[in-house]
């Protein structure tokens, strides 16, 4: 039955107990508040299926705390009245705890069951429901925020003492991804204690049987040991870049296959006078003297073929036909998704010191 506490909403449950063999029923009143929602609640379910608002509250409360059915017939009298003490201590312990409407009763006995799948990930799993409210968050995803569970659960970003740079980004990607019903992916960082984190994210919209959508599955993925090595690459590449750019050697990257130039340094452009464009449309043999050429062709590409790496004397053509000899040292290489042959080429002073190739 329904009563009104002190001007509040209030719920009076009256469990009934079955004593065997005897028409006699043993009653018992007792009395808690419950928030206005969830009587609202309770008395639509109740118009939905005709059940009385007591046996609906008993249902529903066996049924969180993994207790049997009171109205089962094989309980016995004595085991159905420990269900009904049990359950009566738990809702006195609830009172005042975080409860939500509809079937969302209460958070805990919903972690628990979760946290028996999502134990063993690794990355941060949350879950929002339609309000925002965070109705499960791993032990990785508290971590996360240096909380504990207990401080996220029931909460929405809004009200949670985090980054207000984060809130600002993130609460209108939830908004997003329940008003599209579809996912959202990104990447945002944290910093926190002098570190900064970086993570990627997905936030899913989570289905209900009739197809509306109940809530978001938020999955993360801590980046920070990947952009550290990513940072570290590019780096290394601009010194690489600056490298090449600094030295006073010719530097070729030839496709394994082809010998077509993939890239060249700026000593190749401003030696041989073409652009970086017109080099890319040349092969090795293109910018050779026509006895080199020959020569390249027929043993220095075989030679690579079978080693993988070459080193001889050579002669470039300057793009107005002025000979540039060099000694030449070749490797095979991974370059990108190809592999490419790495050439070093320094220019050599006396023009004379160049073997024809009948002195090879």
């Amino acid at each position: 039955m329904f009563e009104h506490c002190a001007n509040q909403p209030c719920l009076s449950i009256v469990p009934i107990v079955c004593v065997p063999h005897t028409s006699l029923m043993a009653t018992k009143t007792v009395s808690f508040r419950l928030p206005d929602p969830i009587i609202k609640a309770i008395e639509a379910r109740t118009q939905a299926t005709g059940k009385r608002k007591t046996t609906l509250i008993i249902e529903a409360l066996a049924q969180v705390y993994g207790l049997p059915s009171p109205s089962s017939p094989s309980a016995t009298s004595e085991a159905l009245q420990q269900q009904l003490n049990e359950l009566k201590h738990q809702m006195i312990a609830l009172q005042g705890r975080q409860f939500y409407p509809k079937s969302e009763l209460y958070i805990e006995p919903q972690t628990k069951q979760i946290d028996g799948i999502l134990s063993l990930v690794l990355d941060p799993v949350f879950v929002c429901d339609r309000r925002g409210r965070f109705t499960y968050i791993n032990p990785v995803g508290a971590q996360m925020w240096r909380m504990e569970r207990g401080q996220l659960l029931g909460k929405t970003l809004n009200e949670l003492e985090l980054p207000p740079d984060f809130v600002s980004y993130f609460a209108p990607q939830l908004e997003a991804v329940l008003t599209h019903e579809t996912p959202i992916s990104g990447e945002f960082c944290i910093s926190q204690l002098r570190q900064t984190r970086h993570y990627e994210y997905i936030l899913t919209p989570m289905p209900k049987t009739d197809s509306a959508f109940d809530g978001i599955v938020g999955i993360a993925r801590d980046m920070t040991e990947y952009k550290r090595i990513e940072a570290e690459l590019q780096e290394w590449q601009e010194r690489y870049r600056t490298l090449l750019e600094l030295t006073d050697d010719f530097i070729f990257f030839l496709d394994a296959s082809t010998h077509v130039i993939l890239e060249v340094n700026p000593k190749v452009v401003r030696s041989l006078g073409y652009t970086r464009r017109e080099l890319s449309q040349l092969s090795v043999i293109d910018i050779s003297s026509p006895i080199l050429a020959a020569h390249y062709e027929k043993n220095i590409v075989p030679e690579l073929d079978r080693t993988g790496s070459s080193s001889f004397k050579h002669i470039f053509l300057h793009k107005n036909g002025t000979e540039i000899p060099v000694q030449m040292n070749s490797r095979l290489i991974e370059y990108g998704d190809r592999l490419a042959f790495q050439c070093f080429a320094r220019a050599l002073p006396m023009p004379n010191s160049i073997p024809t190739p009948a002195d090879s």
